[in-house]
């Protein structure tokens, strides 16, 4: 029985899905299965794939999103860990390696995920957080979305007891189940970039939006006020409203960014970032010219 399995889901990713196998396969540390789940990709995916007949195990199913395929992979791992890939992102040789160390010495910690790079880009993504941290992080990962889920690895039985994704919610599904571990389980992140990211010009504005209303939905359905200060909250409800509000700009719809700035300067009345957000919404200006880190 193999120690990890890989599942790596799928959907017209041809391109880029042998880089992300590739960078599994030559892992330094080998004692893995892994699982490509085709969410009812139409492109060449299966066909690419054929190169590693014998070396992973391919499902191809009807398409229903990632959180689907990712259950889906789940159901036929065998390991006691379970990792997560993208299809066009990769690992470095040493991510396994270097996660199964740091485990054996923190044998409490259930998920373990890590720091990414950009793909294409000579500039290393910033870290949500500095330095490696583990234990409850529960209120951490409450205010700052800091978990890649191409970085993730979790042991089964804690997949199996808080999950599966959420197939209801087709974007910030992985932050809602990392929610959900970090409220019951010891979680480890180590700051080194040991996955690469590829952003794609094709991320359509709707599906930032919607990932920014999810992402607000998942805040709300977590707080806990016996975990989480009142004023945390509104402070993550706040960021995520501008957030939002920015997204509506960028696609022209100036009244829907106005109602989004509104409800966070309900929330945290006396900040100037919103207030200044929601009055550029009333002059002639390119929002393009308006910087914002994502919270």
């Amino acid at each position: 029985m193999p120690q990890v399995s890989v599942v790596i889901p799928t959907y017209n990713r041809a391109d880029f899905l042998t880089e992300a196998v590739d960078s599994v396969l030559n892992q330094t540390w080998k004692d893995f299965e892994l699982i490509v789940v085709d969410d009812g990709s139409t492109d060449a995916s299966g066909e690419v794939l054929k190169r590693y007949a014998g070396r992973l195990k391919y499902y191809y199913k009807q398409n229903e999103g990632p959180s689907s395929a990712r259950n889906f992979g789940v159901s036929k791992a065998r390991g006691a860990w379970v990792a997560f890939l993208d299809s066009d992102d990769i690992w470095e040789p040493n991510k396994l390696d270097v996660q199964i160390g740091f485990l054996n010495t923190h044998p409490d910690v259930n998920m373990i995920c890590c720091g990414s790079y950009s793909l294409g880009s000579s500039r290393r993504r910033r870290s949500a957080i500095s330095g490696d941290l583990w234990g409850d992080l529960f209120l951490t990962l409450f205010q700052r979305s800091f978990v890649n889920t191409s970085s993730v690895l979790l042991t089964q039985a804690c997949f199996h007891d808080v999950g599966p994704f959420d197939v209801t919610i087709r974007t910030a599904e992985d932050y809602d189940l990392w929610l959900r571990v970090a409220r019951r389980y010891p979680i480890a992140y180590l700051r080194a970039p040991l996955v690469g990211i590829r952003k794609h010009r094709d991320e359509l504005s709707k599906d930032k939006l919607d990932l920014r209303k999810n992402a607000i939905r998942v805040i709300q359905n977590h707080f806990d006020p016996k975990r989480v200060p009142e004023r945390v909250y509104r402070k993550r409800m706040a960021d995520l409203s501008v957030y939002l509000g920015r997204g509506y700009l960028k696609i022209g719809d100036v009244t829907a960014a106005r109602a989004s700035f509104r409800q966070a300067i309900g929330l945290m009345p006396f900040r100037f970032r919103s207030i200044r957000y929601f009055l550029r919404t009333f002059l002639p200006i390119s929002v393009e010219r308006v910087g914002l880190k994502e919270p």
